[in-house]
């Protein structure tokens, strides 16, 4: 196998593997809303990044913990 070849597969798997990671904490976001008594208001505050909003009105939400 030549070094391009390579170094190809190696780039492939590691985006293959932040993707699977990225996908496992937006199902755990998309878990976490649900159970709140406002999904559509932490999604918000959580889309927007608004960590303060998130730590204050979700204390239990660990993400930014």
């Amino acid at each position: 196998m030549n070094t391009n070849t390579e170094t190809l597969r190696l780039m492939i798997a590691a985006v293959t593997e932040e993707r699977e990671r990225l996908q496992g904490e937006y199902n755990a976001v998309i878990d976490y809303a649900i159970e709140t008594d406002d999904p559509a208001a932490f999604l918000r505050t959580w889309r927007e990044g608004d960590v303060e909003t998130l730590t204050n009105e979700w204390p239990d939400f660990k993400a930014y913990n």
